[in-house]
């Protein structure tokens, strides 16, 4: 009975691990990727400083959907934010003034599911600045909610 539950068990693991997987590669969009690697590309001409930092971000950004695999519980608001710094600032060097970025970040200290701000942010950016002529701002804000120490309320806005 033992063995039995112990083969169930290491499916269920295998399972969990090949599941992980998927969600972070349904993550990272094969357009995204195509968009990062080009403007690089460009960049390795015009603005080798650039490109650097380019290469940079885009390790930063693969390694945070990386690193979130093994994990299976909240990570520090902070670790998220990171990732998205990095995502945000691909997008910038490819976008340039048509995407500007406010970040009035109040407090950092409480845990989230990783990788879900990223992929809100990401479409504000692909359905909200980008079918804008002029382009826009998206403000990322974070801050401890009135009368409440143990809520946070975090957001994604578009102007312009």
């Amino acid at each position: 009975m033992n063995y039995k539950a112990a083969r169930e068990a290491e499916t269920l693991k295998a399972e969990l691990a090949k599941n992980r997987i998927s969600i972070m590669l349904s993550q990272i969009q094969p357009h995204f990727l195509y968009n990062s690697l080009n403007t690089i590309y460009g960049l390795c001409e015009k603005d080798p400083t650039a490109a650097k930092k380019a290469v940079n971000d885009f390790a930063d950004y693969l390694r945070g959907n990386m690193d979130s695999l093994s994990r299976n519980c909240p990570v520090p608001f902070e670790t998220e934010l990171n990732h998205l710094k990095s995502y945000l600032s691909l997008e910038q060097t490819r976008f340039k003034k048509k995407l500007n970025i406010e970040w009035d970040i109040q407090t950092d200290s409480f845990m989230i599911p990783s990788l879900t701000v990223q992929p809100l942010v990401e479409n504000a950016v692909k359905h909200g600045i980008c079918m804008k002529e002029n382009g826009g701002t998206v403000k990322i804000s974070s801050r401890e909610l009135e009368d409440c120490w143990t809520e946070t309320a975090l957001c994604a806005q578009i102007t312009r």
